[in-house]
């Protein structure tokens, strides 16, 4: 299958305290994924790291989840893709 999101060695830290530590992760194509995990585990700081990365520099998490990734042309180029 063919990822349509790869993102490695993903970092990142605030003050001091490690968030992210070299995230690994690849979405294939049309499989539905999510990120599951505690509170403060960093789930949407890895999305936000991530958007940088392919430019998004505003968005709301809840939107992503009801619209999908296909509303953002650039992350996916499959509409059907979540």
């Amino acid at each position: 299958m063919t990822s349509v999101l790869e993102a490695v060695g993903v970092c990142k830290s605030f003050s001091g305290v490690t968030a992210l530590d070299d995230l690994e992760i690849a979405i294939e194509d049309g499989v539905l994924f999510g990120l599951v995990g505690a509170n403060g585990a960093g789930k949407t700081t890895a999305c936000w790291q991530i958007a940088k990365c392919c430019g998004i520099r505003h968005w709301r998490p809840a939107a992503m989840a009801t619209r999908g990734a296909g509303s953002w042309p650039h992350l996916s180029g499959k509409p059907s893709v979540v």
